[in-house]
């Protein structure tokens, strides 16, 4: 029988491991902690700084906004979605959604199928002069209306039309006012 060399592990026993530093041990949670932010906002979440003041006042230049991914887009949702004439991503309003019919009368109104919906929008709603969509507007089942809330200075649905919902990135959750730092 040969003996054992001293400090090594009996026979069928795994030799233990050192454990490791605590340094170590921190820049592994450290690092389990970054690749679930990378993925949460990469796939779940999206951030978006506004640009101009198109939505006053419910968002202004420098705000800072968290998008849902994962919800379709419901009548009077903020959504960023890609802009179809810069492919920006921009923050507006959703007005309507499937297969409606839109109006924006020259006297300022917005009208969904016949109706006038509640917003509280302070601005009237205008068609935009050499905008090439036409009234009124008939959707299709896969899409959305936009309209920017500071209405007179918007870039919105009235310009290019509707959008299908495939254009919206996400529903906005959370809004950081960073005006004034």
């Amino acid at each position: 029988m040969i003996p054992e060399a001293s400090g090594a592990a009996p026979s069928g026993e795994k030799p233990r491991r050192k454990p490791l530093p605590e340094w170590a041990r921190f820049l592994i949670k450290l690092g389990a902690l970054a690749a679930l932010l990378t993925l949460a906002f990469t796939l779940v979440l999206g951030v978006h700084v506004q640009q101009g003041n198109r939505m006053h006042p419910y968002a202004e230049d420098g705000d800072l906004l968290i998008y849902y991914r994962l919800e379709a887009p419901e009548v009077g949702d903020l959504v960023v979605y890609l802009r179809p004439d810069t492919g920006q991503p921009t923050l507006s309003r959703v007005v309507a959604v499937g297969a409606n019919r839109v109006e924006v009368t020259p006297s300022g109104l917005l009208v969904v199928n016949g109706l006038v919906p509640d917003e509280r929008v302070f601005y009237p709603t205008e068609p935009i002069e050499g905008a090439e969509i036409g009234y009124p507007c008939r959707m299709e089942e896969d899409q959305v209306f936009l309209l920017d809330d500071y209405r007179p200075i918007g870039v919105d649905s009235r310009s290019y039309g509707p959008l299908p919902r495939d254009a919206v990135l996400g529903k906005v959750v959370y809004l950081f006012r960073r005006r004034g730092f």
